[in-house]
């Protein structure tokens, strides 16, 4: 899991709102090189992915072509998601095999040259994933499917505290509880994209007291990374308030 938190990640830790989340996820797609995508959670049918999906960019049209094509329910990225397998960067030739005869043709008569499908934990269906595609020549680094699978577990950890998709299942949000006033304020500031060093400044701490304070607070929260604590940070709906007088 990446440690570091990328600085796109913060607008959807705090939106507000569907539109919100959308396009925050819209700028993080198109920031990290790909041009749209498609993302449904907790759907118990591959169809209800593709005709409902959570968030998309998908055109009405592409997601109707999907169905009456009968690529839903013979839909190799759909398979893959529904495995729970790690988040897998491919080209459109990886399709190409018996199983899945026409698919690859079909990507790249679509003009989809590469993607990537990050499967997402925690939903009531089996169908959850954040699917990501592009459509022109780009050469994409080797983390790039993790950061993906960030986007997803962001989006659906917000949208999920904002009643948007099903209740997580198994996400510490209670453990929120047990962090101290001056930590609240901490994740606050690692969910909004802030380095250790920056919170040192905010808050008029040294960068040791923050670091310490850090690692309290993935322990606490039972995570190994400040990117998962953001996810929870963002599956609540509030942080509990700062204690007064905190030292």
């Amino acid at each position: 899991m990446l440690q570091e938190l990328p600085s796109f990640i913060a607008p959807i830790c705090v939106a507000q709102g569907r539109r919100e989340i959308r396009q925050a996820l819209i700028s993080a797609i198109t920031a990290i090189g790909f041009d749209n995508f498609n993302l449904g959670f907790g759907k118990t049918d591959p169809e209800l992915f593709m005709s409902e999906p959570d968030f998309t960019t998908w055109k009405p049209a592409d997601l109707t072509r999907y169905l009456r094509g009968g690529w839903a329910r013979n839909y190799p990225v759909l398979e893959y998601a529904a495995s729970g397998g790690p988040p897998l960067l491919w080209q459109a030739e990886h399709w190409q095999d018996v199983r899945h005869p026409g698919y690859c043709d079909y990507l790249k008569a679509a003009g989809v040259l590469a993607g990537v499908v990050a499967p997402l934990a925690g939903g009531s269906g089996p169908y959850s994933a954040l699917i990501a595609l592009s459509c022109a020549p780009r050469n994409h680094g080797a983390g790039i499917a993790e950061v993906v699978l960030v986007l997803g577990m962001v989006a659906v950890a917000r949208a999920s505290a904002l009643g948007m998709v099903p209740a997580l299942r198994d996400y510490p949000t209670p453990r929120l509880a047990l962090l101290s006033g001056r930590q609240s304020e901490i994740l606050r500031w690692v969910a909004a994209g802030k380095s250790n060093g920056e919170i040192a400044l905010i808050m008029g701490q040294t960068r040791r007291a923050i670091d310490y304070h850090l690692s309290e607070i993935l322990r606490k929260l039972g995570v190994g990374s400040r990117i998962q604590a953001a996810a929870i940070y963002a599956s609540s709906d509030r942080l509990p308030a700062p204690a007064e007088h905190e030292t």
